[in-house]
C-alpha cells in the first residue's frame, strides 16, 4: 500500500511539473520566436531599419514564413524603436501591398497597405517609438508599440514574368531616420 502512495505522489507530482513546464515554454514561445526572426532580419539584412527582400518566387523550399502566398513577393526588416523616429516611404504601387508591424509577441497591432491607403499613392509615413514627442514634420505617425517590432511585408505578384516590376517597387522603399528627412 505505502508503494502505491508513492508510485501516486510521484507520478501526481511528475505531471504538475510536465504542464507547469508546458505551459511556461508555451507562453514563451511567441517571444522565443521573435527574438530568433528578429535576429536572423538583423543578419541578413545588415542591421535593424534595412530592408530586406525575398526576391525568389514562393516555392516549396520557402521557410521564411509558416504559410506563405505563392502569389506575393516579400521583404522584411527588424525596426529597433531605440534608435528614434524613422520614415517609412513606399512608391506609388499600382497594386495589392500591405506592410504588417508585429510586437515581440508575434502580435499584428497595425498595417499600411492598399486596402488603407490606397493604390498609386507615394507614401510617407513616421514609426516612432513609444510615447514619442518628438518633431513629425506634419507627417502621418504610426507609434510601434514595443521597442523591438518585427515588419513584414507583401507585394502581389501578378505572374511570373512581373517579377522584375515587383523588384523594382521593393528596390524603392526605404527608411530615413526623422533627423534626416528634408
Amino acid at each position: 500500500m505505502k508503494y502505491i502512495k508513492i508510485t501516486a505522489i510521484s507520478l501526481f507530482l511528475f505531471l504538475l511539473f510536465f504542464v507547469i513546464g508546458t505551459v511556461a515554454s508555451v507562453g514563451q514561445y511567441p517571444k522565443s520566436e521573435f527574438d530568433r526572426i528578429a535576429q536572423r532580419n538583423i543578419d541578413f539584412n545588415g542591421g535593424a531599419w534595412i530592408l530586406g527582400h525575398k526576391q525568389k518566387i514562393i516555392d516549396s523550399d520557402f521557410k521564411t514564413i509558416v504559410k506563405p502566398a505563392v502569389d506575393f513577393l516579400y521583404s522584411f526588416a527588424t525596426l529597433d524603436a531605440s534608435a528614434g523616429a524613422y520614415v517609412l516611404s513606399i512608391p506609388p504601387i499600382d497594386r495589392y501591398f500591405v506592410f504588417q508591424f508585429m510586437e515581440d509577441d508575434t502580435d499584428v497591432f497595425n498595417y499600411i497597405g492598399s486596402r488603407t491607403h490606397g493604390k498609386n499613392k507615394a507614401l510617407n509615413i513616421l514609426l516612432t517609438p513609444p510615447n514619442y514627442k518628438g518633431e513629425t514634420h506634419g507627417l502621418e505617425t504610426l507609434e510601434l508599440k514595443t521597442e523591438m517590432v518585427w515588419l513584414l511585408a507583401r507585394f502581389q505578384l501578378l505572374n511570373k514574368e512581373d517579377a522584375p516590376n515587383v523588384h523594382a517597387i521593393q528596390n524603392q522603399v526605404k527608411f530615413t531616420p526623422i533627423k534626416d528627412w528634408k
